[in-house]
């Protein structure tokens, strides 16, 4: 894959995780669904992987709290593959995760997410919460 391409590809994933909430920030209270497939960005923690181009899967439903802040909540799903910690044969997995995160205009580092102009991006919610899923140490079996 050419870089261009891959830059193509970064450019329509991130443009999929941007949502416009100028409509539900007029109304504070007012909800939207968002159910949405998008493809991920590489994601790794040690051997654990979620590939690039792999489905995630968003269930989320974003909540005007006030004029600038917008609450989001639902889950993040993705499949990864990894190594057994004990024995070492590849397995695959998924990592699904709830989340209840704050976009604000003026947000507070490591405790809410920016919320700019009229919409939010998803991208860095997906990221940290798919990251925080994976496994540390990844088993084939629980015993």
């Amino acid at each position: 894959m050419s870089g261009r391409q891959r830059d193509g590809d970064r450019r329509e994933r991130a443009r999929r995780l941007v949502v416009p909430v100028t409509n539900l920030l007029r109304r504070p209270g007012s909800r939207q669904a968002l159910q949405r497939e998008v493809p991920a960005e590489e994601l790794r923690v040690g051997e654990v992987v979620v590939a690039s181009g792999s489905p995630v899967q968003l269930d989320l439903v974003l909540e005007a709290a006030s004029g600038d802040q917008v609450t989001v909540t639902g889950s993040v799903a993705a499949a990864y593959v990894a190594e057994c910690r004990r024995c070492l044969e590849p397995l695959e997995g998924e990592a699904s995760v709830r989340v209840l995160e704050i976009f604000e205009r003026r947000p507070v580092e490591g405790e809410t997410y920016l919320l700019d102009g009229e919409a939010v991006d998803l991208a860095e919610l997906v990221r940290d919460a798919l990251v925080l899923a994976l496994p540390l140490a990844p088993l084939c079996r629980p015993d």
